[in-house]
């Protein structure tokens, strides 16, 4: 038994070749690093980056672990190599350095105290003062505050504002009428001085004075301090909400900090529509950590928010949630380089995972395994568990962490619905499997027993949708008896039903349908619909002027779920003058409809059956007529 780390170096060598040294070496944790072969540049090393020394050269679990345990073959292990370089070397997402926000808005009961704080931290603190009793010249004294959470914190409150300072011409007149001398120089009427006996109202030429005047105000703000002696109730488990005594905790967040952007969203796929505020939010929905919000311009992702957690990217039906560090292309790419390979089971897992499982058992043998390290299992949507079944992948075991509590400790969320269609389609036991290390071990001591299904050619990657439903028509060809599925799971596949003699084929629905189920034909001047594209996102019923469509959920594995259907058509409208095409009859016959319903017909309605340039020359021939 070696004794030594087993590197696998993947070398460009002084030819120009791409080959992969394997070598037994020592580490040494001090400065742990693989070292370059003397001749030859190191491109990408198998190990784990939480013991190696942190330098520019991509370091592979995946790498690792098929060499040392799976006793895949060199040239399979090259093949790994020369797809884990490509992978860590071409993902690319944006990094964004947040510089301190020392914005903070400082709550105090009284002016000494607040005074007090503004002298000792004003020259470090972009402060915003707020009074609860008492008034001072240069405080607003908030009047009924209320704290909630917004992008930052969002302050409501009232302050009172007896002066109109757009109507005061500073004549002078108040200052001397006021019995208690509450009027200073500046304008600023002592309310908690103020007798409240009118004779400013009174003296004022211009109206400039009122009393009780009170503004509503807002504050968005990323910090409060609340200082001691403070009545002000509020929710305690708001974040960034500061007692006095924890200065030193608010202090200590006013770092710069750098957020990577991991989570992207593609508003040409994504089928939320911001106009509206319908369609698709199952990442809002799915996203435990106010991460994502729907906005005017589409979904948004808070990266400051973010964990990471993938699971915005697992629900999203189209593909446009999307995990950069390892997308829905890079994935069908990665397997592409791979193909094919005699594999019983995959195992997924993140690095700490893989690391773990390797270091407690690198000394067992697990034949007809392929370790895949994925930074996130959570972010793995049914696309990517039926193409490794398209890949003619048995069994994929997910590993994750049964000790951690929370969202990280569950299992992926689109792992049921791979384990219905593979249940329906083979009979077989589950195909997904999800459990901790020693659950893995004990798992691959036993063959998945499970048939392997032919490898499947998929074409060229599109979108997620696309991709896995061109995985699900090949495989339900090999299945005679026609199979659906509806309930929990299967919310997002469906079809589109439309009633024929609502539809005027305005093709309006045709806007909201990025995923492009419903698509238009300019031939023969029909509404079809592309089922297996369809997301139920609910958009095109919206949309639709003449409440023509409804929704029909559920996953059908047919011949016609994966066609295009006709779901209305009309005759074409031709100009009664040059017969050119310029509509469909059931548009024109509801615009005559409705024009007459709402009594906007001339005299002349006859002209509405002819094209724009006809209807003008039309027009003038009548009017030069009746001259």
């Amino acid at each position: 038994m070696s004794h030594s780390f087993t590197a696998y170096r993947y070398i460009r060598t002084p030819a120009g070749e791409s080959v992969l040294d394997v070598a037994e070496v020592p580490i040494n944790l001090a400065s742990p690093h693989i070292e370059a072969p003397a001749r030859g540049t190191l491109l990408l090393t198998g190990g784990f980056t939480s013991i190696m020394a942190d330098d520019a050269i991509p370091v592979s679990a995946t790498l690792q672990l098929n060499g040392d345990l799976a006793g895949h073959d060199p040239e399979v292990l090259r093949a790994i190599a020369a797809a884990e370089l490509r992978r860590h070397t071409g993902g690319s997402w944006r990094t964004t350095t947040h510089e301190a926000d020392r914005r903070v808005a400082v709550v105090a009961g009284d002016v000494s105290r607040l005074q007090k704080f503004i002298d000792r931290y004003g020259g470090v603190l972009d402060i915003e003062p707020l009074l609860l009793n008492g008034y001072h010249p240069e405080f607003a004294t908030a009047a009924n505050l209320v704290i909630e959470q917004a992008e930052h914190l969002l302050l409501s409150f009232q302050v009172r504002t007896p002066v109109h300072r757009d109507r005061c011409t500073y004549c002078g007149a108040c200052g001397p009428v006021c019995p208690v001398d509450c009027i200073t120089p500046s304008m600023f009427i002592d309310l908690a001085r103020c007798t409240y006996c009118g004779e400013c109202v009174a003296v004022c030429p211009h109206e400039a004075v009122e009393l009780y005047l009170a503004e509503n105000r807002t504050l968005e703000i990323p910090a409060v301090i609340i200082l001691e002696r403070s009545s002000l109730e509020y929710d305690e488990t708001l974040p960034n909400v500061f007692h006095e005594s924890q200065l030193a905790e608010y202090f200590a967040s006013l770092a710069d900090y750098q957020v990577e952007e991991i989570i992207g969203c593609d508003p040409g796929l994504c089928q939320y529509h911001p106009e509206m505020a319908v369609g698709c939010t199952k990442c809002f929905s799915a996203c435990d950590f106010d991460a994502i919000a729907k906005t005017k311009q589409g979904i948004r992702v808070d990266h400051r928010r973010c964990v990471e957690c993938g699971s915005c990217v697992a629900v999203c039906p189209t593909g446009a949630m999307q995990y950069l560090r390892f997308t829905d292309r890079a994935f069908f790419q990665y397997l592409d380089e791979l193909a094919p390979m005699t594999i019983d089971t995959v195992v997924v897992g993140d690095e700490s995972q893989l690391h773990r499982f390797w270091w407690r058992y690198s000394t067992t043998s697990y034949e007809n395994t392929f370790f895949l390290e994925y930074p996130n299992p959570r972010a793995l949507s049914p696309m990517h568990c039926m193409m490794l079944l398209a890949r003619g992948v048995r069994r994929l075991f997910i590993l994750h962490d049964e000790t951690k509590e929370g969202e990280s400790a569950l299992p992926v969320p689109g792992a049921p619905v791979a384990n219905a269609i593979c249940s329906a389609l083979y009979g077989a036991g589950q195909y997904v499997v999800t459990g901790d290390g020693s659950t893995l071990a004990e798992t691959l001591t036993e063959t998945s027993g499970n048939e392997a299904v032919p490898y499947v050619e998929t074409g060229s990657f599109i979108n997620r949708r696309e991709q896995l439903m061109s995985i699900l028509r090949s495989l339900s060809k090999t299945h005679t008896q026609e199979l659906s599925f509806t309930g929990r799971g299967f919310a997002v596949y469906g079809s589109v039903d439309c009633d024929q003699d609502a539809c005027t084929l305005c093709l309006a629905c045709l806007n909201g349908c990025k995923i492009g189920s419903l698509q238009g034909d300019g031939d023969t001047f029909a509404l079809t619909q592309r089922a297996s594209l369809c997301v139920q996102c609910g958009v095109c019923v919206h949309i639709c002027p003449e409440d023509a469509l409804s929704l029909r959920p559920g996953l059908a594995l047919n011949d016609a779920f994966f066609a295009n259907q006709e779901l209305a058509r009309s005759e074409k409208m031709k100009c009664a003058g040059c017969g050119k095409v310029f509509g469909t009859v059931k548009s024109y016959e509801r615009v005559m409809a409705v024009l007459a319903e709402k009594k906007m017909l001339d005299d002349q309605p006859d002209l509405f059956a002819y094209c724009e340039k006809c209807r003008v020359v039309k027009r003038f021939e009548r009017m030069q007529d009746h001259e």
